[in-house]
């Protein structure tokens, strides 16, 4: 999964496709980490990662920066977050409310100030299927660190147009449908 890190203190952070954060603290200064402790940041039964389980962690100015994931069960786009190095976590945050029943392929930035995120992905009315017609959709939060952030939401993809038609495989370097 994605890795990233915090640029106050190095830690690390990487995200796997099983919902889970492994943290790995540097031995010293200018050295990596020798160790990870890995825990559980999401989990659902229609799993969580629909193939991206984005892992993000905000040089916000706060101490530890505060750590995001976001993933897809597909059907939702999810964000939860961290603000004492991956530790605990959030609930899970609804941000693809755009009228959309399948959301797949999230991908996230943080921005500077703390609860800053911008997160993009493709959504369809229908399901995951032949018929599919994907828009891309984008959504922004200032708030992102708070309990019940709001998010301004956006289609990207111009009303008339689609950006893919039909299934989307979600198998990684292994699917074969519609790659």
């Amino acid at each position: 999964g994605p890795i990233d890190v915090h640029q106050s203190d190095g830690v690390v952070y990487a995200g796997t496709s099983q919902g889970t954060v492994a943290v790995g603290t540097p031995a010293g200064v200018g050295l990596p980490p020798t160790s990870y402790t890995v825990t559980n940041a999401a989990s659902d039964p229609n799993g969580v990662a629909h193939l991206f389980f984005v892992t993000k962690v905000a040089d916000d100015g706060t101490p530890n920066g505060t750590v995001y994931v976001c993933y897809s069960n597909d059907t939702d786009i999810l964000l939860k977050h961290s603000t004492d190095k991956g530790v605990t976590w959030s609930l899970p945050v609804r941000v693809s409310n755009v009228g959309t029943n399948t959301n797949v392929f999230p991908w996230m930035e943080t921005g500077p100030t703390q609860g800053s995120v911008g997160i993009v992905w493709y959504g369809t009315v229908g399901g995951n299927d032949d018929n599919a017609e994907w828009k891309v959709y984008y959504a922004q939060s200032f708030d992102a660190h708070t309990n019940n952030p709001t998010f301004r939401l956006a289609e990207v993809t111009e009303p008339e147009h689609i950006i893919h038609a039909a299934n989307i495989s979600e198998g990684g370097l292994t699917g074969a449908n519609n790659r």
